[in-house]
């Protein structure tokens, strides 16, 4: 991510992926919680009850359309075919309408707004609390898998950075849900374990493999790294 060349950054407008000069970062730096799912499809966290945006409107296969995540970021990393399309009614509609590729499901931000439709899942899953969208598939009554889900889970706070080595620079960022995404993209690294975010300028790095985590009282910077479990998708 370059830098913008020494602009002063306007705190107010800094949005998720602006960057902005260090001697120009705002002195706080807002953070936030993400989580990703890794593999072929995507689940539920257990506390997260399945509700339905679709009203009686069902998928091909006879399916109702159930939520499977809340606040998954817009841009899709997960899936190779996406169409934006919208303000729709009903995305579920123009789910089943879609002709270009087979609709798998579909990011929603409300009725009345924009669809982001998505073709299967093959990647990884990045949920912000940044993000206005929830995520919908078709869930068959009985249908229960296990799926792997990994989380950025901060392990260290303090760390300091002259043990954790120079890693990979990816920029200086608002939230470090912003830092999580460059990690899910392998973003110069292959592949990326874990990430420092440095909350007094935002600044992010990436590294190839987990930390110790070594601290410094005197350090801004919070090690995040990547923690998986099995969890069972909803019933439809």
């Amino acid at each position: 991510v370059a830098l913008n060349g020494g602009a002063p950054c306007d705190e107010s407008s800094l949005g998720e992926t602006q960057s902005c000069a260090l001697d120009a970062c705002p002195s706080e730096i807002t953070t936030t919680t993400m989580t990703i799912t890794q593999g072929t499809s995507t689940t539920t966290p257990t506390s997260l009850s399945s509700t339905s945006s679709s009203g009686s409107i069902t998928a091909p296969n006879g399916c109702a359309y159930v939520m499977t995540w809340p606040k998954v970021w817009q841009d899709l990393t997960f899936s190779s075919e996406s169409k934006i399309i919208g303000p729709k009614a009903s995305c579920a509609t123009s789910c089943n309408e879609w002709t270009a590729f087979t609709c798998r499901g579909f990011l929603s931000a409300g009725p009345g707004r924009e669809c982001i439709l998505f073709g299967a899942v093959t990647g990884q899953i990045l949920l912000s609390n940044q993000s206005i969208y929830d995520m919908y598939e078709p869930i068959c009554p009985g249908d229960s898998v296990d799926y792997t889900v990994c989380s950025f889970v901060m392990v260290s706070s303090h760390v300091n950075m002259t043990a954790a080595g120079p890693g990979k620079f990816g920029g200086y960022f608002k939230f470090q849900s912003s830092c999580a995404e460059l990690c899910i993209r392998n973003y110069g690294i292959l592949p990326c374990a874990a990430f420092i975010y440095q909350w007094d300028n935002g600044k992010c790095t990436l590294y190839p493999n987990k930390l110790t985590g070594q601290t410094d009282s005197s350090s801004a910077s919070d090690l995040y790294e990547k923690q998986c479990e099995i969890r069972q998708s909803p019933s439809g």
